[in-house]
């Protein structure tokens, strides 16, 4: 039995390893207990090992290679007016924003966990989205372990499938459905165009890959039937007022132009309804090569 492969998250925290006038546990202490519960369900990537060459670097790197940021944030400043208030560590807020503002794409998350002190509204733009950022005390992380793990454990359905928590396509596909846009003409003769512009992120190149960059797709008409797909295919755009037809095409990968078209293969067409696989090619005709995270 094959194992389902763990998705990829970025572990932001502080790494000090003196413990607060307050505690006798240390920020490097806490995020170790974190981790654990991470680790259980995903791959981690984190800034913790040392390379040779800038931190920001090293740190966007692996933010780049993820499916979503889990921040931990501790209470690192103390505000002086507010004797229970603290802030969080800056290079935690800095690499969440930094994950905010490279994947715009509604199902990467950015989300975490803040130590008790922190308020919602110190997090900046984290919170923008609404999202639950459940409190900890550093002193009793296993009194709350459970709530922990529950979060965890939805934020992973999140992630595989979106950030509805529901499939956007069909569970286990290498890749979701991030948004759609329809676009219908009518002319005077009653004929009609429509056009769907799909969003496609790729969620696990490798797989992918594997399956011969293939999108499978449901196309249907609840009042009458389709001709083939082949001979609307063959049908030129320039007909389309007087004749069924079907082009498609990708029209960019992340902001770079395409504007190739998709080699379509039907895997169904039962009357008013055609399932169908479209081959995603670059101008070379060759398989694009994506990473994570990329949209069509």
């Amino acid at each position: 039995m094959t194992q389902r492969k763990r998705t990829p998250i970025f572990f932001s925290y502080s790494f000090d390893k003196t413990p607060p006038s307050w505690s006798g546990v240390s920020d490097h202490e806490v995020a170790q207990w974190f981790e654990k519960l991470l680790k259980a369900k995903f791959t981690v990537l984190s800034g913790n090992k040392a390379q040779s060459r800038p931190i920001a670097d090293k740190i966007f790197d692996a933010v780049d290679r993820s499916r979503g940021v889990v921040a931990l944030f501790t209470g690192k400043h103390h505000l002086n007016d507010a004797p229970l208030r603290f802030l969080p560590s800056n290079w935690v807020l800095c690499e969440c924003a930094y994950a905010q503002g490279s994947f715009r794409d509604p199902d990467y998350i950015v989300a975490g966990f803040r130590e008790k002190g922190v308020a919602p509204l110190d997090l900046a733009s984290i919170t923008s989205k609404d999202m639950e950022i459940p409190e900890f005390e550093r002193d009793h992380l296993e009194r709350d372990k459970d709530i922990f793990v529950g979060y965890l454990r939805d934020l992973e359905t999140r992630l595989l499938y979106g950030a509805s928590g529901q499939p956007s396509l069909i569970p286990g596909l290498p890749y979701v459905q991030a948004a759609l846009h329809k676009i219908v003409l009518i002319y005077q003769n009653d004929f009609c165009t429509t056009q769907n512009i799909n969003h496609i992120t790729i969620k696990d190149p490798d797989a992918f890959n594997h399956d011969g960059n293939q999108i499978l797709h449901h196309m249907y008409n609840s009042k009458r039937e389709f001709p083939s797909l082949e001979s609307m295919m063959e049908t030129s755009i320039s007909q389309r007022k007087t004749a069924p037809f079907f082009y498609a095409m990708t029209e960019k990968v992340g902001n770079k132009k395409l504007g190739t078209p998709l080699r379509v293969t039907v895997d169904n067409h039962d009357g008013k309804d055609v399932f169908f696989r479209a081959l995603t090619l670059d101008e070379n005709e060759q398989l694009l090569k994506l990473k994570i995270n990329d949209t069509l």
